[in-house]
């Protein structure tokens, strides 16, 4: 999905009880996807080459952290119990 347009789920297909929770996911979904993109766009060692060390260490911590929280929102809208899965240990590491 291109991070500039909306999505074209009609969410008024849904029952009302959570079109408007699956609108709001959508439109966060989309802030993140905006944010990741702009974070792509510089290279990595663009972006680290300006921080000091512990600074480049919270950014790794943070990009490994985001990665495994965004896979554990997946698992769940999959169906799938993300404690059962490896990743819930993943981020107990992190």
């Amino acid at each position: 999905m291109d991070s500039s347009s909306k999505s074209n789920v009609n969410f008024s297909d849904f029952p009302s009880e959570i079109s408007d929770k699956l609108e709001t996911f959508d439109d966060c979904l989309g802030d993140v996807e905006t944010l990741l993109n702009d974070l792509f766009t510089v290279p990595h060692n663009d972006i680290q080459d300006k921080l000091f060390l512990i600074d480049k260490a919270k950014l790794d911590l943070m990009a490994a952290y985001t990665i495994n929280s965004l896979f554990w929102v997946y698992l769940n809208t999959r169906g799938e119990n993300p404690k059962e899965h490896p990743v819930k240990q993943e981020l107990v590491l992190v």
